[in-house]
């Protein structure tokens, strides 16, 4: 019986820090914020990845290899971003 209710206290304040999280819109900027951080980290990389390389084709197909992906996780990050609940409150 302690247990039921120390587990049901628990649950209820995860259930009330998601409320203010998500009604608070803060999900949605944690979510871009992280977007641009590791936009910024991956860029950085390539740069100095690239200058320490022979501008070959096989330059040219590892970037693109790391920055396709990169891409779509942003599709991904905007489209959760516009399609989150409270988007246009």
């Amino acid at each position: 019986m302690v247990e039921e209710k120390q587990n049901e206290r628990i649950l209820n304040w995860f259930k009330r820090l998601w409320i203010i999280l998500d009604e608070g819109k803060i999900t949605r900027r944690i979510t871009v914020l992280w977007m641009l951080w590791i936009t910024t980290e991956v860029f950085m990389w390539s740069m100095e990845f690239a200058e320490t390389q022979p501008s070959t084709i096989d330059l040219g197909v590892t970037l693109g290899a790391i920055l396709t992906p990169l891409a779509a996780l942003h599709a991904a990050i905007f489209n959760f971003y516009i399609k989150s609940p409270n988007s246009h409150k």
